[in-house]
C-alpha cells in the first residue's frame, strides 16, 4: 500500500488581504452607523430635559405666584420632577451646564441650556419656539457672549418660559 502524503494548503496572501480589507469595511460601517444613534441619543436627551425644566418651572410658577427665586437647584430641593438635575449638577445631555433664572420683574424665568453645536441649538429651538406652550421666545445665542463663558461652548438655547 502506498501512502500519499496529505497536502495542507493554507490561504494566500491576497486572501488574507482580502478578509482583512472586508473586516476592515464591516467595522467601519458599524462605527459610522453608532456615531448617528449616539448623536440622536443626545438629541432626544435634550429634548427631554429641556420639556421637563419648562414644565417644572410652570409648575414653580404656579406654587410661588412668580419666577422670583427660581434656580435649577431650587427647583430640585423641592422636588421637582428635573430628573437628571436632582443632585445639584447642573450638567445636562451635552455634558454642559444648564441653568434657570427669573427675568427683571419675575414676570418670566429664562432657561439656558448649552449645547454642542449649531445643529443641536437649531434643532431645541425649533421644537420649543413660541408656538410651544409656556414658552414666550427661543432663540440660540452664543454661550460666550451671553456669560462671558469659554469660547469652546458651543451655542446657547435660550427660552423666555411664561
Amino acid at each position: 500500500m502506498i501512502y500519499k502524503k496529505a497536502s495542507i494548503q493554507g490561504f494566500t496572501a491576497i486572501e488574507y488581504v482580502a478578509i482583512v480589507a472586508a473586516i476592515a469595511i464591516a467595522t467601519i460601517a458599524v462605527v459610522s452607523a453608532s456615531s448617528g444613534f449616539f448623536s440622536s441619543s443626545k438629541k432626544n436627551s435634550a429634548i427631554l430635559e429641556v420639556s421637563k425644566i419648562v414644565n417644572a418651572a410652570k409648575l414653580y410658577r404656579i406654587a410661588n405666584n412668580d419666577y422670583s427665586g427660581i434656580a435649577m437647584d431650587e427647583m430640585a430641593s423641592n422636588g421637582y420632577d428635573i430628573e437628571p438635575f436632582t443632585d445639584g449638577i447642573a450638567e445636562n445631555a451635552y455634558g454642559l451646564n444648564v441653568d434657570v433664572d427669573p427675568t427683571a420683574g419675575n414676570a418670566d424665568a429664562l432657561m439656558m441650556y448649552d449645547t454642542d453645536g449649531n445643529a443641536a441649538c437649531a434643532s431645541l429651538k425649533s421644537r420649543y419656539g413660541e408656538s410651544a406652550d409656556g414658552v414666550a421666545s427661543a432663540f440660540c445665542a452664543a454661550a460666550n457672549a451671553t456669560t462671558g463663558t469659554d469660547a469652546s461652548v458651543g451655542p446657547r438655547l435660550l427660552l423666555t418660559i411664561e
